[in-house]
């Protein structure tokens, strides 16, 4: 386990992705995730009144450094992506105090192609908007 222990609450995620539709130009993605932690088990989720809705399922590895599992992400529906889910796995190497993720996600893109980029997760004196 971390020196933290527990890894649930509220973190800031943001990942980097290009987007094909928009001659591959890069862009960032970010959301606020609460976070619930049962056993090895960690469940991620936007909260409330997010745009676009975005859940992880990762299991922790022995030690809780290592959590690996899958992403999924509904996109706006009124945004550039018009509500269209993605999906895919992700490696994350988790800090000994429990305060950081950061590794890749994979996954296929809108053109069918296989996409991989980093992905962080930072836990720290984060509020949750206000619904």
């Amino acid at each position: 386990m971390t020196k933290n222990g527990n890894l649930g609450g509220l973190w800031q995620s943001f990942y980097r992705f290009a987007s094909s539709g928009r001659a591959g130009d890069e862009f960032w993605g970010r959301h606020i995730l609460a976070a619930t932690q049962s056993g090895n088990m960690l469940h991620l989720e936007s909260v409330p009144n997010s745009k676009s809705q975005v859940v992880l399922e990762l299991e922790l590895s022995a030690d809780a450094r290592k959590a690996t599992g899958t992403w999924r992400e509904q996109t706006d529906p009124t945004g550039y992506y018009k509500g269209v889910t993605y999906e895919g796995t992700i490696e994350l190497e988790v800090t000994e105090d429990g305060q950081r993720m950061s590794g890749f996600w994979h996954g296929k893109g809108s053109d069918g192609e296989m996409n991989t980029d980093v992905w962080e997760l930072t836990k720290n004196d984060v509020e949750q908007p206000a619904e």
